[in-house]
């Protein structure tokens, strides 16, 4: 089964809705700005103005999902922010991804993960800052790998310092 990574398409939806109600339950938001009563193709349009940085609400940078799709199935997402704001400095950083919990163990996040950095050059974005919670043991090794040129793990209270900066550039 190979990985293909894409924007999400029409024919995403179930998929991609059961994979926001998957990771809800972990308090991650895998479909950004998600409404379930909206219209699958309305939501589609509005999330590409958003990310292209239209009508942003205060605070949120425009940014670039990709999608790891296998056989149809959407399995996980990366997310790269175009910039960082003083709260993504601290935590979130420009590097963000996850995966569906059936689909974990598999190399997902790594590819996931290991495709952010180019993304993140395409907008002038060098180094990436890649960041995760301090108890989480796989994503700090997949963030430490040489797919992430820049990591860092946080504190689970965000807003203590960051730790383990790695090959950080500050502002």
């Amino acid at each position: 089964m190979s990985l293909e990574l894409r924007a999400l398409r029409a024919d995403d939806a179930g998929g991609a809705r059961a994979a926001h109600a998957e990771l809800a339950a972990e308090d991650f938001a895998f479909l950004p700005f998600f409404d379930a009563e909206e219209a699958w193709d309305a939501y589609l349009a509005r999330i590409t103005r958003l990310s292209r940085g239209e009508d942003l609400p205060p605070g949120i940078v425009p940014w670039t999902d990709l999608y790891g799709v296998v056989d149809g199935v959407v399995v996980g997402r990366v997310s790269v922010r175009h910039r960082l704001t003083e709260s993504l400095e601290r935590v979130g950083g420009h590097i963000g991804y996850g995966v569906r919990p059936a689909y974990r163990r598999r190399g997902y996040a790594t590819a996931l993960l290991g495709a952010g950095p180019a993304v993140a050059r395409e907008h002038g974005i060098d180094p990436a800052l890649v960041m995760c919670d301090d108890n989480n043991n796989p994503a700090q090794q997949r963030s430490s790998s040489a797919a992430a040129e820049c990591w860092r793990t946080w504190r689970t209270s965000p807003t203590a310092d960051p730790s383990g900066a790695t090959g950080c550039p500050t502002r």
